[in-house]
């Protein structure tokens, strides 16, 4: 995927201010994010950002945010569709680091944001429709011309 360079630093910047004031400060969304980098580890493709270094968001965690926003913003649907290739090849968190990433987005609401970002620096956003369960998870979004349906465990880990 090409974006616009100048358009992602904004994004993971911007994004800094979204960890620090919206998810640092909400605890289930705080507890949330440190269990997804616990339960990553050091293992790379256990993250939706795989090309740092073994240990990378452990050590760094206040770039775990971030940095996949980039992604994110880039091109949502496109890093739905690694988290499910990872998932399939046996790495579950990144799918979890997306229901993480909708939740965020969705505000608690009953749709989240998808966004593209191309290579000339336009944004594009769309809505797209989320369904939670009796605890207020995300279990399903409908990305395109079906539904995704997740099945949470008690800790809410797919």
């Amino acid at each position: 995927m090409f974006s616009d360079v100048f358009g992602l630093v904004v994004v993971h910047e911007v994004n800094h201010v979204v960890d620090a004031f919206y998810i640092e400060r909400n605890e289930e969304l705080a507890g949330w994010k440190r269990r997804l980098i616990e339960r990553a580890g050091d293992e790379p493709m256990n993250y939706l950002r795989s090309m740092f270094p073994r240990g990378f968001f452990r050590k760094n965690p206040q770039e775990f945010f971030a940095s996949i926003s980039n992604q994110w913003f880039a091109n949502t649907s496109h890093t739905l569709r690694l988290a499910l290739k990872r998932f399939d090849e046996g790495y579950t968190e990144p799918l979890n680091q997306f229901l993480f990433f909708a939740e965020v987005y969705s505000r608690g609401g009953n749709y989240t944001l998808f966004y593209d970002l191309d290579v000339k620096g336009r944004l594009s956003v769309r809505k797209v429709p989320v369904i939670r369960d009796s605890a207020g998870r995300i279990v399903a979004l409908n990305a395109g011309l079906k539904w995704l349906m997740f099945k949470l465990d008690d800790n809410g880990k797919v």
